[in-house]
């Protein structure tokens, strides 16, 4: 399984915390798909994390969210299931993830805060029946934080992405308009709580989040890197690398 995370088209670059997201859920191939001026993150997760390859793609200019999932489709065998996990916010539960189906376009759902900017319009069976950009959340309502997909319906979005001469710039008007055409998405309403990364300000308190709610079951993904970039990679930001020879190069080290 696939996992792509849409860097360019994200003013954050912090992704630590849904490489482990993606890790859990049992992606084995992740692709970065990035900015000219982000090289940056090649030299922090290189070419592996653990059993997870790890590749890169350029967005060469921000066109949104729906070009830079496209950048990474190329890679992407026939057969594959991808997940996809925008950097515009924190989520929990780590696992959340792991409830999306196999085989069908869904999207991982968590009730909403009243200025939910992606809210999710549900029919009496889970389906969804509507994604609506930049709206005010009703009372119950639902927001999406991450999708998943199988290829086959990746590609028949960026079919239909092309054919609307890629006016498409997000996922919701996009979604919109393959519901219309007959397409059907699963909403799974696994999520318990978010928080979005709309400044400076939401940031600082999305890492006092992570330290509260993760420090006693942050998972550290340092070991699972290759040494030379096995830094510490807990509660969403690095550590110093630990002394020579105090730190392990495998998921099974002691």
């Amino acid at each position: 399984m696939w996992g792509i995370i849409p860097v360019a088209s994200s003013e954050h670059t912090e992704a630590e915390h849904h490489v482990e997201r993606l890790l859990r859920a049992g992606a084995t191939r992740i692709c970065f798909v990035l900015g000219p001026d982000q090289t940056h993150l090649l030299d922090k997760f290189g070419g592996a994390i653990g059993f997870a390859h790890v590749c890169y793609t350029v967005q060469a200019q921000p066109r949104g969210l729906n070009d830079a999932i496209f950048c990474a489709l190329p890679l992407i065998h026939a057969d594959e299931e991808v997940l996809v996990a925008p950097l515009d916010s924190i989520w929990f539960p780590e696992d959340a993830l792991c409830a999306l189906p196999r085989g069908v376009l869904s999207f991982l759902l968590f009730p909403a805060k009243s200025a939910a900017d992606r809210v999710v319009v549900l029919d009496d069976f889970g389906y969804v029946r509507e994604l609506r950009r930049d709206a005010a959340a009703e009372a119950g309502g639902w927001t999406w934080r991450a999708f998943k997909a199988p290829v086959r319906v990746l590609r028949e979005l960026h079919t239909l992405w092309l054919r609307r001469n890629r006016r498409d710039t997000e996922i919701e008007s996009l979604a919109n308009e393959h519901f219309r055409r007959g397409g059907r998405a699963r909403g799974v309403r696994a999520g318990a709580s978010y928080l979005p990364l709309d400044g400076a300000l939401e940031r600082r308190e999305a890492l006092r989040l992570m330290t509260r709610v993760e420090q006693d079951q942050a998972v550290d993904i340092g070991p699972y890197l290759e040494p030379e970039r096995a830094g510490v990679w807990a509660l969403g930001r690095a550590q110093p690398l630990p002394p020579s020879g105090d730190n392990p190069t495998s998921p099974t080290a002691a």
